[in-house]
């Protein structure tokens, strides 16, 4: 009978130093994290299967622009480039080629900058791998905190090499709201 009281006990005390240790994990993770949130995310995406490059492109308000030959500034970063279904293919172990069928691009911005924002949509290349002359776009302005909300949501129809056409412009105030939201046309790709 002692034997079995003495495991009882052996179990119960690793017990409690597992749930001792977990709870410091809980604790050591809530105050080691980085915080990398965004306040708010624009994101392209179209066809997966698309060989068309449609480029995302953000008009900051100190006037500087995030694209794809400028993918950070004040706060700003664009994730990735994606030409099309042209950068789909990766490789794992063994050599083996996989396929990621996304065409999307996102701008983070992570932080609260005052001022007015200007989305554009850049048609780089038309009929690529799947010779589409045309794409059709979609373009979401999420503002992430407090909450998750969808502010502006468009869908685009892209024609011709080199069209540019603006998305929204939105104006953030300095308490991170955003005041106004409009589609009048900001040309930033053939402009200086």
């Amino acid at each position: 009978m002692s034997m079995i009281d003495m495991l009882f006990t052996c179990l119960l005390g690793m017990m409690v130093m597992l749930f001792i240790a977990m709870m410091l994990m809980a604790e050591q993770s809530k105050t080691g994290d980085i915080p990398a949130h965004a306040e708010f995310l624009i994101s392209l995406e179209w066809d997966p299967k698309s060989g068309n490059d449609i480029d995302l492109w953000l008009k900051l308000p100190d006037g500087k622009k995030i694209f794809f030959r400028s993918k950070s500034h004040a706060g700003a970063f664009l994730d990735r480039d994606d030409i099309g279904s042209n950068n789909d293919f990766f490789y794992i172990e063994n050599n083996e080629m996989r396929r990621v069928e996304i065409n999307r691009e996102v701008i983070a911005i992570r932080g609260i900058f005052p001022g007015t924002y200007t989305v554009n949509l850049h048609a780089y290349r038309l009929g690529g791998q799947d010779n589409s002359p045309i794409e059709k776009t979609k373009v979401i302005l999420n503002k992430i905190n407090p909450i998750s909300q969808i502010l502006a949501q468009k869908e685009i129809v892209l024609d011709k090499n080199g069209q540019e056409v603006t998305a929204f412009t939105f104006t953030v105030d300095s308490k991170g709201n955003v005041t106004d939201i409009n589609t009048y046309f900001v040309p930033m790709v053939y402009d200086p």
